[in-house]
């Protein structure tokens, strides 16, 4: 017989589950068709991997150090990280405010200090001055240099020129240099990067303008994995 309907003013209007009901409820009337009561227990009750259409992974182990990958719409499986082009690590400085006088280049002191990790990386440089300016005669000249003996060792491996007379004190926009270092010039030993100035003669006043805005130089310093 198929219960089909339930006359429940026959019943008081209300059914006790506990002593009116018998038998088990079919999954098709919203029941589980079965009278346990012992759920799954998934350590102990479940073999195999789950598929990944239905939450899983489709795998029972995975490889050390590596991700998840999808091969295909419904199948993960282990894969390497993707190699190269990652910042390893950062330096940095800000400041210089150095003046004077000569048409050699001196430190304005600005420099920071990076011990690359491998010698297969490379280096990224960054450096940004207030704006290196005289009396708006002679020509202005920046450079970063390069070398593993601290402030000012080494040599220019960037460097930029003023167009014609230099930048007026009323001057205050950044001049903007960069460079990136290939990893046949990177070594592992400690290397120091120097923003240097100089003019076109040994007579002009050069140095750093940091305008109304109070502006440092900033010098920034990336390690970029091979």
């Amino acid at each position: 017989m198929t219960l089909t309907t339930i006359n429940l003013a026959a019943l008081g209007d209300t059914i006790n589950l506990g002593t009116e009901v018998t038998g088990t409820l079919p999954t098709g009337n919203g029941g589980t068709g079965s009278t346990a009561t012992t759920f799954v227990n998934a350590a102990s009750n479940v073999t195999g991997t789950l598929p990944v259409p239905n939450g899983g992974t489709g795998l029972a182990s995975g490889t050390t150090d590596q991700i998840l990958k999808f091969t295909g719409s419904t199948t993960l499986a282990s894969a390497a990280e993707a190699a190269g082009g990652k910042v390893i690590q950062t330096v940095s400085a800000t400041g210089g405010s150095e003046l004077m006088t000569s048409s050699t280049f001196n430190s304005t002191g600005l420099y920071a200090t990076i011990t690359p990790t491998a010698a297969t990386s490379r280096l990224l440089v960054f450096a940004t001055t207030p704006r290196i300016y005289n009396n708006g005669i002679e020509e202005l000249n920046a450079q970063i240099w390069k070398g593993t003996s601290g402030e000012a060792s080494g040599s220019t491996v960037q460097g930029l020129r003023s167009d014609g007379g230099g930048f007026s004190g009323s001057t205050d926009s950044p001049a903007t240099m960069s460079v990136l270092i290939p990893a046949s010039g990177v070594t592992t030993d400690a290397t120091t990067f120097t923003v240097m100035h100089a003019n076109s003669n040994n007579s002009t006043l050069v140095g750093w303008y940091q305008g109304l805005t109070g502006a440092q130089g900033e010098l920034i310093i990336m390690e970029i994995s091979a």
